[in-house]
């Protein structure tokens, strides 16, 4: 379950000059209401520009919904536009399902900015996303979210490859497997998936297993600048 917009992110998502023209975005099947301003979103986003300046209804009209969408991710992508950053793990020791909560959270965050098409957001999420094989409990962490990850991006996704990379070291282990037979039905269910986590098992086998964590977040920063 995602969690509760809080008041201070409602509010720092109103800090708007009076005078600047706003549009209304309404998120999820509640329809969380932002007011943000117009332009800020042209400018930010593709999709938005096409929307708003485009010869959609939502032109016309000022207001535009997104029914299928986290509002607590679209908070995060509203407050990214005034300060231009997110927060990151900016501390040394999580528990398991601390680090779990956070890694859903950055993924939500990558499919809507990936959707919305906000490029520099996506590029920023995703390095965040990379700072996660440095934690351990990647089996843990990372695997739960495997499904709704191929579910919601597609071939060739840096987040793809990431996961891909850093569950390797794990799907090399003899018989683990058999250890986690809930793998077994991600594998059959997803089959692009099964794929392309074997072609990365693979490249670990071939690689010094010391080198491959900083390998994965390598790959992801080189992919970045490839944008």
């Amino acid at each position: 379950m995602p969690r509760e917009v809080t008041r201070t992110e409602t509010t720092v998502c109103k800090r708007v000059h009076t005078k600047v023209p706003l549009v209304v975005i309404l998120v999820g099947p509640e329809e969380k209401r932002f007011e943000l301003p117009r332009s800020l979103l042209c400018e930010s986003s593709l999709f938005f520009s096409k929307a708003f300046e485009g010869h959609f209804k939502e032109a016309t009209d000022g207001t535009l919904k997104l029914p299928e969408d986290d509002p607590v991710a679209f908070t995060k992508l509203a407050l990214w536009m005034y300060e231009k950053k997110i927060d990151g793990l900016n501390i040394l020791t999580y528990a398991i399902q601390e680090l779990r909560e956070k890694f859903e959270g950055f993924c939500q965050l990558y499919y809507l900015a990936d959707k919305l098409q906000f490029t520099a957001l996506l590029d920023e999420t995703m390095l965040q996303i990379a700072e996660f094989d440095k934690w351990g409990g990647e089996e843990e962490v990372i695997l739960p979210c495997v499904a709704e990850i191929y579910d919601k991006t597609g071939k060739g996704s840096p987040l793809r490859d990431f996961v891909t990379r850093t569950l390797a070291q794990y799907f090399a282990e003899e018989n683990w497997l058999k250890k986690n037979p809930g793998c077994q039905t991600l594998l059959e269910d997803h089959p692009g998936f099964a794929a392309e986590q074997f072609c990365a098992v693979a490249e670990f086998l071939q690689a010094k297993k010391g080198n491959w964590s900083q390998g994965a977040r390598a790959t992801v920063r080189m992919r970045m600048r490839r944008r």
